[in-house]
């Protein structure tokens, strides 16, 4: 029954936090405690290949269901819309790939703004494409690897879920100039290119992507109140120790 109690109690704090914070994050303070380098680096050599009309690759991953890892296929296309802002219409050209073609078809979706927050209808002829390498990892792996000796990307990112083969891509796109940024949502491929990476988000970063991209008031708010419950958490693991250690529990 304590338990149950307990359980009631921090479902409702966060959703007092979860209110209080957004309301008072209506003016765009935002939250400057989360501010990731990585994802800095990444946007400015986006920006930088708009400017410099470079070509840029999206990479949303092999798999828009992954069974050890539902729901990274759906994340990947949240974050699609921010990245196609109005801008690409100046700059080199911009593909959005993958190698699930369910994937692909929802991102053309959203790229022909057909979805709620898709981006600006003039962009649709803006040289934005959708390009499908392969129906297998290995098939990708062959079909990516020699346009990006034909014609290097100045900026690609690689999200998503993939595997040990993503190592080949990630590495050939950096020795030929070209700034990775990696968000992959599996073990595999964060264990693979944790070593050759240096951008590269790991863990819950992957979901805090979103609303460091586009600082909207319910992102922010939700990073926020899940710090405060994390600190609640810990700062009572240590009492609930101390009071064990004191004989006292």
């Amino acid at each position: 029954m304590i338990l149950m109690w307990v359980g009631i109690a921090i479902v409702g704090l966060a959703a007092i936090l979860l209110i209080v914070f957004t309301v008072l994050f209506r003016d765009h303070k935002g939250y400057p405690i989360r501010q990731m380098p990585k994802v800095s680096r990444w946007m400015r050599a986006h920006t930088a290949a708009i400017e410099r009309q470079g070509y840029q690759n999206i990479f949303l991953g092999q798999h828009l269901f992954c069974p050890a890892f539902p729901g990274v296929g759906y994340h990947v296309l949240s974050i699609l819309p921010t990245l196609l802002d109005p801008e690409i219409a100046w700059g080199g050209g911009l593909r959005v790939s993958a190698g699930d073609g369910s994937l692909l078809v929802l991102a053309q979706e959203i790229i022909q703004g057909r979805y709620q927050d898709g981006y600006h209808p003039n962009l649709n002829d803006s040289g934005v494409q959708v390009h499908l390498y392969g129906p297998t990892p290995i098939s990708v792996t062959a079909g990516l690897l020699p346009e990006l000796h034909e014609k290097p990307y100045h900026s690609v990112a690689f999200l998503g879920v993939y595997g040990p083969e993503v190592l080949t891509l990630a590495t050939a796109a950096r020795r030929l100039g070209g700034h990775v940024f990696v968000a992959a949502g599996n073990l595999i491929s964060q264990a693979t290119l944790f070593a050759s990476i240096q951008d590269q988000l790991i863990g819950e970063e992957i979901f805090m992507l979103p609303g460091i991209l586009n600082p909207k008031a319910k992102f922010q708010s939700a990073m926020l109140t899940e710090d405060i419950l994390r600190i609640i958490l810990i700062v009572a693991l240590i009492v609930l120790a101390l009071l064990k250690l004191v004989n006292l529990l």
